[in-house]
């Protein structure tokens, strides 16, 4: 399908709010963060806000992939700052009496998703080497999430995938704004690893 020459690129801003997000939340699961509660506005607003945006724009492209994987983790992004907030209301009594959180629900949720981000990344096998590493990433955040649930797996490692996703997704980003700004190549995406 073509995509529509008169919407800019939204991956650059996709890619940021991916990055921003993931780095936040890798810094606080390796430990440098004391709580999740100032990262909620940056779920909802570049995590959520800035993914939903590029996907929605991508739908204007005619871009399925990018419109389907933009606007599911943009979703995916807010329903997480509202689960941090429920949990944060939950343990603390004060403000809800008789709420409980059952930290199960993360690893379901990050079974389901890795599901859904797995057959994406054999799609973005075909698109670019960049793109297919960023999915690949996320896989690893999935399985680390799921491993720390259910298995114990300190929450350390999905950090460290979560700032290794951050760095591929900022170099994702500049490649795009600065080789569409440039003219030419100035950071290489590599070719699809398949075709």
């Amino acid at each position: 399908m073509t995509e529509n020459s008169s919407v800019a690129e939204p991956a650059a801003f996709g890619l940021l709010g991916l990055a921003i997000i993931t780095l936040l939340v890798g810094i606080y699961q390796i430990g440098l963060m004391a709580n999740c509660v100032l990262i909620l506005p940056w779920a909802l607003v570049l995590g959520g806000g800035a993914q939903l945006f590029a996907g929605f724009m991508d739908f204007k492209r005619k871009n399925i992939f990018g419109a389907t994987a933009f606007s599911a983790y943009g979703v995916f992004w807010i329903a997480i700052a509202i689960t941090w907030t429920i949990e944060i209301l939950a343990t603390n009594a004060t403000f809800v009496e008789g709420l409980a959180f059952d930290g199960t629900t993360i690893g379901w949720v990050a079974l389901g998703w890795l599901i859904f981000t797995l057959y994406m990344t054999y799609g973005s096998m075909f698109i670019t080497k960049v793109l297919a590493i960023i999915f690949v990433l996320i896989d690893l955040v999935f399985i680390a999430l799921f491993v720390h649930v259910f298995a114990g797996v300190p929450l350390v490692v999905p950090g460290i995938a979560h700032l290794l996703l951050s760095a591929v997704a900022f170099y994702g980003s500049a490649a795009v704004v600065l080789n569409n700004q440039l003219g030419k190549t100035v950071l290489p995406v590599g070719k699809p690893f398949l075709k």
